[in-house]
């Protein structure tokens, strides 16, 4: 952002340095009128005015100094923001701002755009989406397969880890479904459009696991593919309990959590054992700036590189 005009459109397109300096002091005259008609001064008069005048440059200049110092301000900060944003460009580090912050940083719990936006950065679903033909396809389930009308089973990839360490299996799966169909839970996805028809969760082996549902479901795999089915570990939601992973998340996801600082911002840095590989961007920083007018401000001086939320009568 920026560029080498940028201290032109600091003052919305007026040139910041006159073209040339003021004049202070020049006689002047009614427009028209003829000299005799101008009053003759006595040397009172004239030192009166002299004063006057000197009073008048007095304060042209301390307006024009204050004005030269207040622009001299904002291009330092403009300058100081746009090394930060050379910087995050050479370390490949990514600021985004948002109208809003996360509700909760725990998985299959709520239905809300910013909230699963960030936690699509930490967790991975049970099948991933084809961004052209929108079809199911592998993510953390490998294959699956309808056994009966009433069954679905799905088959894991192996070797995939939590952020923790834990080990993603086949009860990973289990205790994430099993936690957003408790009642106590309150979870949104406990409905029919997402898990509410699934009567059990099967743990086969390891890496095999079947759901049993409450009646025939063919699309049970188009559920599996949406934010429903982030996956969470199964060890630490029962030892660390749902609250301190609402604060403190533990993903098998591309990013691993750093920091959450309530209305102010979310740190993620890049997870180095992704099972997909690592992600190209080391740090993705969610900066939480409410007012659009701020974020705007806060793109343009290269504070962030990307903003969200922008109203549409903007």
């Amino acid at each position: 952002m920026g560029g080498p005009d940028m201290a032109r459109r600091v003052t919305w397109g007026a040139p910041i340095w006159p073209p040339y300096p003021p004049t202070f002091g020049a006689p002047q005259q009614s427009c028209g009128a003829p000299l005799s008609a101008v009053p003759r001064y006595t040397a009172g008069r004239r030192a009166s005015g002299r004063t006057a005048r000197h009073a008048q440059e007095a304060a042209m200049h301390r307006r024009w100094t204050s004005m030269v110092s207040a622009t001299l301000v904002a291009l330092t900060i403009l300058a100081a923001a746009r090394a930060d944003a050379q910087d995050r460009s050479r370390t490949k580090e990514v600021v985004v701002g948002l109208g809003a912050e996360p509700r909760t940083m725990l998985a299959a719990t709520i239905v809300d755009w910013t909230t699963n936006n960030m936690l699509e950065h930490i967790y991975d679903r049970l099948l991933d989406r084809d961004a052209k033909t929108f079809k199911p396809k592998p993510m953390l389930a490998t294959e699956w397969k309808i056994v009966n009308d009433t069954t679905w089973e799905f088959k894991l990839r192996r070797g995939v880890k939590f952020h923790n360490g834990e080990p993603f299996t086949a009860a990973s799966v289990k205790a994430t479904i099993d936690y957003a169909l408790d009642p106590a839970s309150k979870s949104h996805f406990a409905t029919a459009a997402y898990w509410g028809l699934v009567k059990d969760v099967q743990v086969v082996d390891d890496y095999t696991v079947r759901f049993v549902t409450k009646q025939p479901w063919p699309n049970l795999v188009d559920s599996a593919s949406l934010t429903n089915s982030l996956i969470m570990p199964a060890k630490a939601l029962k030892e660390l309990g749902p609250a301190k992973l609402a604060d403190k998340p533990i993903g098998t996801g591309p990013f691993k959590f750093v920091e959450w600082r309530r209305d102010e911002r979310l740190v993620l840095e890049r997870n180095p054992d992704y099972w997909q590989g690592p992600a190209d961007v080391s740090r993705v920083t969610f900066r939480f700036i409410p007012e659009f007018s701020a974020r705007m401000a806060a793109l343009l001086s290269g504070e962030i590189d990307i903003m969200k939320d922008v109203p549409p009568h903007a």
